[in-house]
């Protein structure tokens, strides 16, 4: 049984040039590659993830790396609505504020 863990773990990392050209694709940025590949062999090398039997290693490495970019982007989109909607409440509540208090603090 170890064997076959173990090949299969050298199977994954046989991957990384083909996942590092694709994460590259994806994000446009190398170091984010980078990233994104080192958390995707991280992910597939733990005993609790495996495979679907029907699925080669091959395309479930491959499915994991693009759902974790897709987790990361939502991430960050969250991050940029939720940033923006806090900035437009600040510039709301300025804009709705006393003027003579306004004053007072610029003077």
């Amino acid at each position: 049984m170890a064997t076959t863990a173990h090949d299969h773990h050298q199977e994954i990392l046989a991957l990384q040039p083909n996942l590092l050209a694709w994460a590259f694709g994806l994000t446009r940025d190398p170091l984010e590659a980078q990233a994104l590949v080192q958390e995707t062999l991280a992910l597939a090398g733990r005993s609790d993830h495996l495979p679907p039997g029907t699925m080669t290693s091959q395309a479930w490495v491959h499915r994991l790396l693009r759902e974790r970019f897709y987790s990361v982007e939502r991430q960050r989109n969250y991050r940029r609505q939720r940033g923006s909607a806090v900035e437009l409440d600040q510039l709301r509540q300025r804009l709705l504020a006393d003027p003579a208090q306004e004053a007072t603090d610029a003077g």
